[in-house]
């Protein structure tokens, strides 16, 4: 045995760049699998939760809530998911400033009004019963919303086209505070 170890002391001392570079690699080797490992497993953590979006869904619609659908999800998975709509719901809002069949984003926000609602906001601007078109008014005509001035009336000009009204939202044209004021007001 001990001619053996002499041997192997031998050949290294002979060999000790040729060793050293080989330990070197072999050590470099095994890191590099090892932080590709943790990479790709984060990767792949990051990747399951893409598939995945958030939606909040309130008004008439028998279950308001937060919801978790999968990436590619419609308005009307989303509608369905939260018990589908309440006697109360205005459907007829629904059918004319709603795309049911439009693909949803993460964060969006999904609004079923109530006739009540409807109707109020009609008597309420008796000078204006019809809807404001944001995908089609003049600037005048924008301007004639509650609290829109000339410069979100010109923000809303220029994000258009609107495929669905929360999109004054999700494009960040006005803040939900106005939008809550506004929506029943407007049409595509």
């Amino acid at each position: 045995m001990e001619w053996l170890e002499e041997k192997i002391r031998t050949v290294f001392l002979i060999y000790r760049i040729e060793s050293a570079l080989i330990t070197l690699s072999l050590i470099t080797a095994i890191l590099s699998f090892f932080l590709f490992y943790k990479t790709n497993q984060k990767n792949n953590t990051y990747r399951k939760s893409e598939r995945f979006i958030f939606v909040d869904i309130s008004g008439a619609v028998k279950k308001p809530g937060l919801y978790q659908l999968l990436q590619g999800a419609r308005i009307e998975e989303a509608i369905k998911m939260a018990g589908g709509y309440t006697k109360e719901a205005d459907l007829s809002y629904v059918e004319q400033n709603m795309n049911r069949a439009e693909v949803l984003t993460d964060q969006y926000k999904i609004y079923i009004p109530t006739k009540e609602e409807a109707s109020k906001t009609v008597s309420e601007n008796q000078d204006s019963p019809s809807l404001v078109s944001i995908n089609s008014a003049d600037m005048s005509d924008l301007e004639k919303l509650p609290n829109v001035g000339t410069v979100t009336a010109e923000k809303i000009l220029n994000s258009r086209p609107y495929k669905a009204l929360d999109e004054l939202l999700t494009k960040g044209v006005i803040s939900k505070k106005l939008y809550e004021k506004i929506r029943l007001s407007i049409s595509l």
